[in-house]
């Protein structure tokens, strides 16, 4: 087990707390959000590219697909209790 980082030389960042969601989830929902929003402001503006428009939509789809994929997975080891609400 490596050491924990002192209070100076940490971030929020560095912090897992068990019970969360796995870091492959997150970056998955960040996916599936970024291009959800990206195509929205592709469709509004009447774009007609539709390569850009479809790579968007793939990619959104992407995400959704990880996050259902990811949905079990949580930080930490699962023998010890969580810390932090709810677990």
């Amino acid at each position: 087990m490596a050491s924990p980082l002192s209070w100076e030389a940490r971030t929020d960042r560095d912090l897992r707390v068990n019970g969360r969601y796995s870091r492959r989830f997150y970056d998955a929902a960040t996916r599936w959000l970024v291009n959800e929003v990206n195509l929205h402001k592709l469709r509004q503006a009447g774009s007609r590219d539709v390569i850009r428009l479809a790579k968007t939509f793939i990619n959104a789809r992407r995400g959704r697909l990880g996050m259902r994929l990811a949905r079990h997975e949580r930080e930490g080891d699962p023998n010890q209790p969580g810390s932090g609400r709810g677990c």
